[in-house]
């Protein structure tokens, strides 16, 4: 809970598939007591203890500084403070840092898909108020994020999509999964990925502490997300030397909703409020410029 709301880091459920993943800044085996923790570790990396109440990796707590832990403690029945004792010192296994779990916000994809975390699911649900199914999850973000419209079910958007690696999947790219249907999921890095299902609605997903998923995945998916565009550009080449009896601002609205049934405003004012502001550097092919 601390990790999702300070960082948006989605951690593991349970202790010992925490430390599946993440960068270990203390590997196990290490002896503590030759150790400057302060020296090793900074507050808010994660030390994990086995033996406190099964043989392996059973409890977890936030560094400090100072020799200083916080963490929920069963015997205690609460969140405390405690410090590093020979019982902590005892029964300590490592310490993780978990800094590159952080979502990425960069990508239009994770961004739409991170705020519906949480939402219901709900078969043939297509929208946040109804709830989302697998396919519905996926066409909604795309068309969100990139105005692209995916076809709305996991075989035909599987069957749409260029292949990937996994190794070569980029965050945004799509994942399929064989379930009673083809399920698509959201690609978001770091092994992680959002998807709906039944028990959780819209969630996220490591791949590395899963059982389910992995053995499942059937492959990845890329979308040229771009190629709307290019469609602008070059319906508005087709109209070089035609007349034309409107605005310049009602031109543009014709533009792209020709080229992928983009609504537009009919009027200068409007249509500068609308989209997000770009520097000149960042200019790409579709782009509007203003005078």
């Amino acid at each position: 809970m601390v990790f999702r709301e300070a960082m948006d880091v989605h951690l593991p459920r349970i202790s010992y598939k925490q430390w599946e993943v993440g960068e270990t800044m203390l590997p196990e085996g290490t002896d503590i007591n030759d150790v400057d923790l302060d020296e090793e570790l900074r507050p808010g990396d994660v030390l994990y203890f086995s033996g406190t109440w099964q043989e392996d990796i059973s409890h977890t707590a936030i560094y400090l500084g100072e020799d200083y832990i916080i963490h929920a403690t069963g015997e205690e029945g609460q969140t405390t403070i405690s410090y590093m004792s020979e019982y902590w010192r005892d029964h300590f296994t490592g310490a993780k840092r978990f800094d590159d779990l952080t979502i990425q916000y960069d990508n239009e994809a994770i961004f739409e898909a991170y705020q519906l975390l949480g939402t219901d699911y709900k078969q043939g649900g297509t929208s946040p108020d109804d709830g989302f199914d697998t396919g519905g999850f996926v066409q909604y973000v795309y068309n969100e994020a990139y105005h692209y419209e995916l076809p709305r079910f996991g075989r035909e958007q599987w069957q749409e999509g260029t292949e990937v690696s996994m190794e070569a999947a980029e965050p945004g790219d799509l994942l399929f999964f064989q379930g009673s249907s083809i399920i698509p999921a959201l690609y978001i890095g770091n092994n992680q990925m959002i998807v709906t299902t039944v028990s959780n609605g819209v969630t996220v997903i490591d791949l590395t502490t899963s059982e389910y998923w992995p053995p499942r995945l059937l492959g990845a998916r890329t979308y040229d997300t771009d190629r709307r565009d290019l469609e602008v550009v070059q319906i508005a080449r087709s109209y070089i030397d035609h007349s034309f009896d409107d605005t310049s601002a009602t031109f543009m609205q014709q533009l792209f909703n020709e080229a992928s049934g983009i609504e537009l405003p009919d009027n200068i004012d409007d249509l500068q409020q609308t989209g997000e502001s770009i520097h000149v550097e960042e200019l790409n092919e579709g782009d509007l410029l203003f005078f």
